[in-house]
């Protein structure tokens, strides 16, 4: 069955549970969930859609998941089935469907990016479409999204009067890439710790535009591991040596 096709169907197939989970609408969800063994949210669309592509793509490749055990190589299907699962649940609706082919050469990677909420999709290969939520201001203002944890949390208080970044809240890293991605920011910073498939999907999709990773130290970070403990910027090669020093003091 060619990707596409399995994408489309798994579309469909997501959006009729989500039907079914939400009971009140977007903004006053009634979603149960239970905690897993590390204190973290998971919902029962975060299950169905794990079970789905477990069962679909079994025939296609190695599935790496957050849902279930699994074996780290390349290449892999990296799935994250709902990024955000806390702002889905909460009603807020920044939350993605991440999905992933990582080859080992690269050439044959793909990534999506998905919001069943409103509807956000990016695809390697589409169109760069600017998503809705592209910010209006002024050219020289390099405008980035960071997480709603991380502002609250007062990691960049000093930069929230910047006059040459401009940093927005947002939830889930993969929706913030595949924001990233469609033209929708300048780049996207994180200083907490991610997993693979937090950001597999949505750095291909970013690396495919011309947008590269770069770890606070100013080198490139490659997406072939599972763990990523340091601070993470994605930005355009033009970008870096700026953003990083105002978002990592003036470390390079």
């Amino acid at each position: 069955m060619q990707i596409k096709s399995v994408l489309e169907k798994a579309k469909a197939e997501i959006n009729r549970e989500l039907s079914s989970i939400i009971k009140t609408g977007v903004d006053t969800t009634s979603v149960s969930f239970e905690l897993k063994a590390d204190g973290t949210q998971v919902s029962a669309l975060d299950l169905f859609i794990h079970n789905y592509f477990a069962q679909h793509l079994k025939d296609l490749g190695n599935l790496i998941s957050e849902e279930a055990e699994f074996v780290f190589k390349l290449p892999s299907f990296i799935l994250d089935p709902i990024d955000g699962t806390r702002e889905f649940i909460s009603g807020i609706g920044e939350c993605a469907v991440s999905l992933g082919y990582l080859s080992e050469n690269k050439k044959e990677s793909w990534g999506w990016i998905y919001n069943p909420i409103n509807g956000f999709e990016i695809l390697s290969n589409s169109a760069n479409t600017y998503h809705s939520s592209r910010v209006n201001r002024p050219e020289s203002k390099k405008i980035g999204f960071v997480s709603r944890s991380e502002i609250r949390d007062g990691l960049y208080d000093g930069l929230m009067d910047s006059k040459e970044i401009e940093l927005i809240s947002m939830g889930s890293i993969a929706y913030k890439l595949g924001l990233l991605a469609s033209g929708a920011c300048d780049f996207v910073v994180t200083e907490r710790a991610k997993n693979i498939w937090d950001i597999a999907g949505g750095n291909i999709l970013c690396e495919q535009r011309g947008i590269k990773l770069y770890s606070q130290d100013g080198s490139e970070v490659a997406v072939d591991r599972v763990k990523f403990d340091e601070p993470l910027i994605w930005c355009n090669p033009g970008d870096q040596d700026l953003l990083s020093s105002f978002l990592f003091g003036g470390s390079i």
